[in-house]
């Protein structure tokens, strides 16, 4: 272990210092397993504390991280930073350490309110990633202690950015645990998934962490960003319980009232923008529903910034103005690549139509000029 320390010591590759913090904890897991009991507090004890005021204090919050995220009892390593004089004086160290402070104590049961944590943390420079990371973790565990799926999708979204521009790689198992986590979130969570969400996060393109047995989940949460409410309805029949089991609400009724806002959606892609007026009586069609149902998703849509336009009430229908990205199943990527192609064809006719009559207005003053 200390061969391992010394190597990297010098390193400013921050995801060796996190490997380093599991690393800590591994080493403590196989004394235990082969008889030699060596408590993780003496095992950073003996092989960090005397160089820790030396290192890099990014390199010491991405290690302690590391060890608290998978022993929460490092929570003494924590106290013990925190009163050293170096990290008194050092602003990044000591808003890690109190993050991380912050974090054990939610994961305890002390859930801090609002006005709380404004108090505390509302003035952390998160233009560090490190620290932004840290802080969006904290907020994750705030989100899942008040059960808060629409919080905690947006945090786990935010956490995963700033994960990545601090050069952290979670273990698989780690990894594994987080996909599940924020598709379990975004299923049951009063949000629809944008474009930049799935962007931002690899596991939610590409959920390959997410085992046989939940591989259901990652499935729903696709058909219901296609606006495929038929398989929706079926697959709510197939693992209705199991979807019951992941919130207190009424998440069978959430996905379904999802897909159908979705399904709305796609039915405004499909259409060219000139086109955008649609009668409650189309939209019952692609729904499924009735055409007071076609209403409430309409208004559903709009109250979440998904659409913008007015409901005409007069005509039973909704007009159109403009549609918030999101993602595209391929054929609705191949209707944008035809559309494109019609308007870049617009476009260069146009730009013909002007160059000719330039051209022409330039003839005729030549004739006058004669």
């Amino acid at each position: 272990m200390q061969g391992v320390i010394d190597s990297i010591q010098h390193n400013r590759n921050q995801e060796l210092w996190y490997n380093l913090g599991s690393d800590l904890v591994s080493f403590c897991n196989e004394k235990h397993m082969i008889g030699q009991s060596m408590p993780l507090v003496e095992v950073y004890n003996t092989f960090v504390r005397e160089i820790v005021e030396n290192l890099y204090p990014l390199h010491v919050a991405i290690m302690i991280d590391a060890i608290v995220r998978e022993d929460s009892s490092a929570a003494s390593i924590v106290a013990d930073l925190k009163q050293q004089p170096f990290t008194s004086k050092n602003a990044i160290l000591s808003q890690s350490m109190s993050l991380i402070e912050a974090r054990i104590s939610v994961k305890n049961g002390a859930v801090p309110d609002d006005d709380e944590l404004a108090a505390q943390f509302g003035d952390v420079a998160t233009e560090t990633a490190v620290i932004d990371m840290l802080l969006q973790h904290l907020y994750i565990e705030i989100s899942m202690a008040r059960r808060d799926h629409t919080a905690l999708v947006d945090r786990m979204i935010a956490y995963d950015s700033a994960r990545g521009l601090a050069g952290v790689t979670l273990a698989p198992s780690q990894e594994a645990a987080f996909a599940v986590t924020l598709i379990t979130a975004a299923l049951v969570a009063d949000r629809i998934l944008t474009f930049d969400d799935v962007v931002a996060v690899e596991c939610i393109k590409n959920p390959a962490a997410v085992d046989a047995a939940q591989a259901w989940m990652p499935a729903m949460l696709a058909a219901i960003h296609a606006g495929n409410v038929p398989e929706v309805a079926q697959m709510t029949q197939q693992h209705g319980q199991q979807l019951t089991a992941l919130s207190a609400a009424d998440p069978v009724g959430l996905v379904l009232r999802k897909a159908k806002i979705s399904a709305l959606l796609a039915l405004v892609f499909s259409r060219d923008s000139q086109h955008w007026t649609f009668s409650f009586e189309e939209i019952a069609a692609v729904i499924a529903g009735t055409e007071r149902e076609a209403e409430d998703v309409a208004l559903a849509a709009l109250s979440h910034g998904l659409l913008r336009g007015r409901i005409q009430a007069t005509t039973a229908s909704v007009e159109v103005t403009w549609l918030k990205p999101r993602p595209l199943t391929l054929d609705q990527t191949r209707a944008l690549k035809d559309k494109l192609q019609a308007w870049f064809g617009q476009v260069v006719a146009a730009n013909e139509m002007v160059v000719t009559a330039k051209d022409r207005a330039g003839q005729m003053t030549a004739l006058f000029e004669e």
